[in-house]
């Protein structure tokens, strides 16, 4: 039987830190059990906050909005702008305002917006439907600031959906009162490890994330990865190297499960050769993607491959977003496998992530090939790669960290 049948069984909204995401651990736990590979759950804290009240009133009126855990407490009544462009802030007399960004919330945007000192943020949501749907169907989610947005300072931030910022921007005013209410917490996540000993003591690790967002089943993004690295571990027998089988927490919160993993385990880093991580597969519509955050030599590999076994894939080396840069970053190549939707296909990080629009034979076909190439790993006489990080990747890595 496939393993595909995971992502129905942990498809329910499991947050980092959450007693959900503690039951998909013990799930995975279990497989692994059946399967003799001696799992274990390591344990570790991640930072949070429990949102005690968030409200925006503008003219007596109640606007659905959703605080950012980890954000700066307010309840104060502000002047506000609503902003088109970090070019439009440069009109703007922003200290102590609100602002309503028309923008995502990217780390560089924090850290100009900041720059203006103002007291509150109130961003777009990317997933919260659009102009053209019922307010009823524009979901929120309670996002985080992260350890790369606190050094920048820390200020109120909320969500808001682009349906009521065009309601808000109809209005004839430029005040609004804001409240958030938190209180900080130390929550435990969990990572399940799974372990196939090999003649030789060096490593070869698999990935995959197994939490999920707010609002969200999570089964594409990323039951599915889960699955896959699932269904390899069912099917590796007799390795040469050893084999690893991390199921990563709290990915969702800034790659949580794979930093503590890499932190945990360093000493033993040098003996891993590579990482395979699987981010979402088996969405019907879609294609098939690598990115070798490590040496060019593997990306040419696996091209080469893809034309000996007729699979097309797109193969590119870079950082790719995963628990596979946690890897890289600590020396150790790393690949990132999905299968990514079109435009207007399979979504993620929203409602919409249910599970409709897969396909087990899209999911089979993309386990087959990762089995194909770990299998010439395995029965090369020499270990066909160097351990090597370029300097471009480590410039890259370092971007992506904002280092």
């Amino acid at each position: 039987m496939s393993y595909f049948k995971l992502i129905n069984e942990i498809g329910y909204e499991r947050l980092g830190g959450s007693k959900e995401e503690y039951q998909a651990a013990l799930t995975i736990y279990n497989h692994l059990n059946e399967l003799n590979l001696e799992p274990v759950i390591e344990e570790f804290t991640i930072n949070d906050s429990v949102i005690k009240e968030e409200k925006l009133t503008i003219n007596g009126i109640n606007y659905q909005v959703k605080g950012h855990h980890l954000s700066q407490e307010i309840d104060e009544e502000l002047e506000y702008y609503i902003v088109d462009s970090l070019e439009h802030l440069e009109y703007l007399d922003c200290e102590n305002k609100a602002l309503f960004l028309t923008f995502r919330l990217t780390y560089k945007v924090y850290e100009e917006v900041l720059k203006k000192k103002p007291l509150a943020l109130i961003c777009v949501s990317n997933y919260a439907g659009s102009l053209y749907d019922e307010e009823d169907k524009c979901l929120l989610d309670h996002s985080y600031l992260r350890e790369r947005h606190l050094k920048f300072g820390k200020v109120a931030c909320f969500q808001i959906s682009v349906r009521t910022l065009e309601e808000i921007a109809a209005l004839k005013t430029n005040k609004c009162h804001l409240t958030l209410k938190l209180e900080d917490v130390s929550l435990n996540s969990h990572n399940v490890v799974g372990t196939i000993k090999g003649k030789s003591d060096k490593i070869i690790c698999f990935s995959a994330h197994y939490d999920s967002v707010i609002n969200s089943k999570g089964i594409y993004d990323n039951a599915t990865g889960s699955a896959t690295i699932l269904e390899l571990a069912k099917m590796i027998k007799d390795p040469y190297y050893t084999i690893k089988f991390i199921f990563c927490g709290s990915e969702e919160r800034g790659l949580l499960g794979s930093k503590e993993y890499t932190n945990k385990h360093k000493e033993l880093l040098p003996n891993y050769l590579l990482n395979i991580n699987v981010d979402m597969t088996a969405c019907l519509l879609g294609y098939d993607y690598a990115c070798v955050t490590g040496h060019e030599e593997i990306k040419y590999y696996l091209l080469h491959l893809a034309k000996e076994v007729a699979f097309p894939i797109k193969v590119d080396v870079g950082v790719y977003s995963s628990d596979s840069t946690p890897f890289a970053d600590s020396g150790v190549p790393s690949i990132s496998f999905a299968r990514l939707a079109y435009q207007n296909g399979c979504m993620i990080h929203s409602n919409k992530d249910d599970g409709r629009f897969l396909s087990e034979d899209k999911f089979l076909n993309t386990v087959n090939f990762i089995y194909q190439f770990y299998q010439k790993l395995n029965s090369s006489k020499v270990y066909p790669f160097n351990k090597i990080i370029p300097d471009k990747v480590k410039e890259d890595i370092n971007k992506y960290y904002g280092r």
